[in-house]
């Protein structure tokens, strides 16, 4: 298994990597180009990210994707990291250039594999315009013995949405 020293946040993590974060976006949009960068929010931006994804953000950092095919850019990965439980989790939020949540890659994951969300629950926050993901609400289904992976996800997916609306919307 290929092992991943990723560097964001200031702090170095150590993930089993499952997927290149590059090799997702390919696949996603068949990509010609595509760059990374690591964008810090504004003050301003900072607490708008807060309002909309309803969540306190321990970082100002973020590590974003751009992604260009035929010359025009049809996306952005969003790559945030989060601990659940006591190991972290390393998710891809890829978002078409409108801001259509396209799918959510899993790039790496350190808890056990039997709490992994199976790609079958992750289909549901396929090319959504939803703009709060809840698993309270029905909108999402949750995971039957892995509620706190599966709230995760969901709010980290609504943390992605408002970085793509407060960052990269305009």
């Amino acid at each position: 298994m290929k092992y991943f020293l990723f560097t964001l946040f200031s702090i170095k993590l150590s993930f089993a990597l499952i997927i290149t974060p590059e090799d997702a976006l390919k696949q996603t949009f068949q990509a010609d180009e595509i760059t990374k960068q690591s964008m810090i929010l504004t003050k301003d931006q900072h607490q708008q990210v807060q309002k909309l994804a309803k969540t306190k953000l321990k970082s100002k950092l973020y590590r974003i994707y751009h992604v260009k095919k035929d010359n025009m850019l049809v996306g952005h990965g969003i790559l945030l990291t989060q601990t659940v439980r006591s190991k972290s989790t390393a998710a891809l939020y890829i978002m078409d250039a409108k801001g259509a949540l396209k799918t959510i890659e899993i790039i790496a994951f350190n808890e056990p594999k039997e709490y992994m969300p199976s790609q079958r629950w992750l289909e549901q926050f396929k090319d959504s315009q939803a703009e709060n993901f809840n698993t309270q609400s029905g909108n999402i289904n949750n995971i039957t013995g892995a509620t706190l992976s599966a709230s995760a996800i969901v709010n980290v997916a609504n943390l992605a949405h408002a970085i793509w609306k407060v960052a990269l919307s305009k």
